[in-house]
């Protein structure tokens, strides 16, 4: 046995595993060859071999088909990453009745009806009370909206900012005096 000093550790070893030659190292794969570098001129021939997985000279495969999806199916794709349809202004929810959606347009309030698909329709009433209580006078502002463009209830009496308030909202069908649907929102525009 053979004592061998490395520093201030000895270590104490065989002589059997001293004396064993040391294994040859594993032969090397065949390198891949790499993409020339720029600037070099290479072949058109030696271009098409090396870009392709085939011998030199072989036919390559044929591409894969890549024709377009039939129409049908392309016009669902397209539905299908539609966006949704937008209500203008702060959405209220009227159950089965569709959408509301509550603006100040130009100074004026603006009621738009839509559907339960947010498809804008006619008004299923002839008129709405909005009552609030503005921040700049102490008592409450009453307005009552009328028909507008078809789609939507209006006034002409312009709303003073801030737009930051408990909105109580009435609606009225022809000919009956008590309110066929109401909401309290908290407006923000």
């Amino acid at each position: 046995m053979k004592h061998f000093v490395a520093g201030l550790v000895s270590f104490a070893l065989p002589l059997s595993v001293l004396a064993q030659p040391t294994p040859a190292p594993a032969p090397a794969a065949p390198a891949a060859k790499s993409a020339p570098a720029p600037g070099t001129k290479v072949p058109a021939g030696a271009k098409a071999a090396a870009g392709s997985k085939t011998a030199p000279g072989a036919k390559a495969p044929a591409a894969a088909s890549t024709k377009a999806p039939a129409k049908g199916v392309a016009d669902k794709a397209a539905k299908a990453e539609e966006a949704p349809p937008k209500i203008e202004g702060m959405e209220i929810a009227r159950g089965a009745k569709g959408f509301l959606g509550l603006q100040v347009t130009g100074g004026n309030f603006k009621l738009s009806f839509y559907d339960g698909k947010k498809k804008p329709m006619a008004p299923d009433v002839v008129r709405a009370t909005l009552r609030w209580s503005p921040k700049y006078q102490p008592g409450p502002e009453f307005y009552v909206l009328g028909p507008g463009d078809g789609k939507s209830l209006t006034v002409a009496k312009n709303v003073r900012p801030p737009y930051q308030f408990k909105l109580f909202v009435s609606m009225f069908v022809e000919g009956v005096e008590e309110p066929t649907e109401s909401f309290v929102v908290d407006f923000t525009q």
